[in-house]
């Protein structure tokens, strides 16, 4: 039940053995409590984007002929259950990204005519409006997808398009959601080199939002003059007013002869408690005053940066170093990378790989794709300091401070979903004063040896509450006006709420591994005298510790 760590060690020995035993076994093992992602229709290099308790799927399958279906697919309980799956967006080329903003989800399109295009839905992806023009057609061949970041009803969108004097970056927004669009573009891309006419030389466009700026990281490729190898640029672009304006010229942040990292087309990219991390050509380059100056870092000692990744202030840098079978470096930093694990931690690779970090609140989680065996999933609890393999086949498709969700591969070809280290809301609770309905949710990655918080909030002011957890399958017992989803409950502590009808209880998870798979079920009873029941009760949570 869950997914099994097979080792907690420091050790690169124990990591290295076990990866090269299990490799060939798990190919085909869905995870435990893992649900199937659009049964009807398929799945083909899915998008996820996390929202609160929602998560969010847009992928793209072949209909024959050169055609295809955008196809949607939402969970409302973190990944646990699917609400909605197969669902038609739109049919067209396949996309590359999408936003989410409440209840509106936009996706970026080239709407089939090389011209951007959002796709929307402003009801949580249960009906979508035709897509809609945000920009005018490019020049190329290439399609400008725009990259999307929404918030609170304003909608940014950026992209890389062909024009007739060479590459170009421009920028766009609605500022009712959506819902109109001006069509009125700004050039952002101003005041850094250059690119030949008619070439597609631009890649890697990620927008990062710290407040009220926006960030825009792009990378450029210059062609030689006669010297017969491209100098890449890192670029950086930023608008202090949410997208309203951007600054008169955009910076090089650095420039490299060999590239960004050997991920295609990627630029690794990072933000951090507002301080931005890029790297280019295995150097990491950080800027702590929102962009305005960039130096590089090295306190990581890693031998080249091929991976990054952050949450929080927390920061993770991963490196694969040859000659292969070569090896996999890793570190960690607590405060948005000015100071780093003495030592980077080393495990021996058994064949070529690639390696993803991914953070998770302060949990870490890396992606060892190996050339010849399925992915492994890597997790540590401590910054780096130990690390233990999971047992599962899969990757990490999303990571945030709820926990992480991981995507496994079974026979013929289908994807599921598997949350990892979450909490799952479960039924509804009953009102107190004022019709209030407490709530109940629970936070921090439920790892081993970990602590996380049930908190506690719309509850009765200066009240008690009591907090109640059950190891057993969860039930729906009337109690009163309430419903108990506890079987045989256990009593976990009482706790005195704040003026604002707040509490929270900590609880450590024993670090053995004989606990992973324990299954958690929690309730809270908040005392009432303002209703008739003398109390008000929480939905339940359900925590799996991985």
């Amino acid at each position: 039940m869950g997914h099994r760590p097979i080792a907690i060690c420091s050790c690169p020995i124990v990591l290295l053995a076990l990866a090269g035993s299990i490799g060939h076994q798990l190919r085909a093992q869905v995870p435990a409590h893992a649900v199937q992602v659009n049964p009807v229709r398929g799945i083909v290099n899915p998008e996820f984007v996390r929202s609160g308790s929602q998560l969010h799927v847009v992928t793209t399958v072949s209909t024959g002929s050169s055609r295809w279906e955008t196809i949607y697919a939402r969970s409302d309980d973190g990944g646990r259950t699917m609400a909605r799956s197969d669902v038609v967006i739109d049919a067209g080329l396949p996309i590359e990204n999408f936003a989410v903003d409440g209840m509106s989800v936009h996706v970026g399109s080239d709407g089939g005519a090389y011209r951007p295009h959002v796709v929307s839905s402003f009801d949580g992806g249960d009906t979508w409006r035709a897509a809609t023009p945000i920009g005018p057609r490019g020049f190329g061949t290439t399609a400008p997808v725009p990259v999307i970041q929404a918030d609170q009803g304003i909608v940014n969108c950026v992209w890389l398009v062909e024009a007739q004097t060479g590459p170009e970056v421009r920028a766009t927004r609605s500022t009712d959601g959506g819902v109109t669009w001006s069509g009125v573009t700004q050039r952002i891309d101003n005041g850094v080199p250059s690119a030949p006419a008619f070439r597609q030389a631009d890649d890697g466009l990620q927008v990062f939002a710290a407040g009220n700026v926006l960030h825009v990281i792009w990378r450029r490729e210059i062609e030689p003059v006669g010297n017969g190898s491209s100098t890449f640029h890192a670029i950086h672009q930023r608008s202090l007013d949410g997208g309203a304006t951007w600054e008169p010229s955009a910076q090089v942040i650095a420039a490299s002869t060999l590239g960004a990292a050997p991920n295609e087309d990627v630029l690794p990219a990072a933000i951090a408690n507002g301080v931005m991390l890029v790297v280019l050509d295995g150097m990491l380059w950080r800027s702590a005053d929102q962009g305005a100056t960039w130096s590089p870092t090295n306190g990581h000692q890693l031998a080249r940066v091929t991976g990054l990744a952050a949450d929080g202030s927390i920061v993770m840098v991963s490196a694969t170093v040859p000659p292969w079978p070569g090896s996999l470096q890793l570190n960690a930093s607590a405060d948005a990378g000015q100071t780093w694990r003495s030592q980077p931690f080393v495990i021996d690779l058994t064949s070529p790989a690639t390696a993803t970090p991914h953070v998770a609140g302060d949990a870490l989680f890396v992606d060892v794709r190996y050339a010849f065996y399925p992915s492994r999933v890597i997790q540590s609890d401590d910054l780096a300091n130990n690390w233990r393999l999971l047992a599962d086949v899969g990757e990490i498709v999303a990571a945030d401070a709820d926990g992480a969700i991981l995507q496994s591969y079974a026979p013929p070809g289908t994807v599921w979903l598997s949350a990892l280290e979450a909490h799952t809301a479960l039924g509804q609770g009953s009102p107190g004063t004022g019709g209030l309905v407490p709530q109940l949710d629970g936070r921090g990655v439920a790892g081993l040896g970990r602590t996380i918080e049930l908190a506690v909030s719309n509850a009765a002011p200066n009240a008690l509450t009591g907090y109640f957890a059950s190891f057993l399958p969860t039930v729906a017992v009337p109690l009163g006006p309430s419903t108990l989803y506890l079987d045989q409950p256990i009593g976990l502590g009482f706790v005195v709420n704040s003026a604002a009808g707040k509490a929270r209880l900590p609880i450590t998870l024993p670090a053995s591994a004989a606990f992973a798979g324990l299954r958690i079920a929690s309730q809270a009873l908040v005392v009432d005298s303002g209703v008739a029941a003398g109390f008000a009760m929480t939905r339940a949570i359900e925590t799996w510790v991985d």
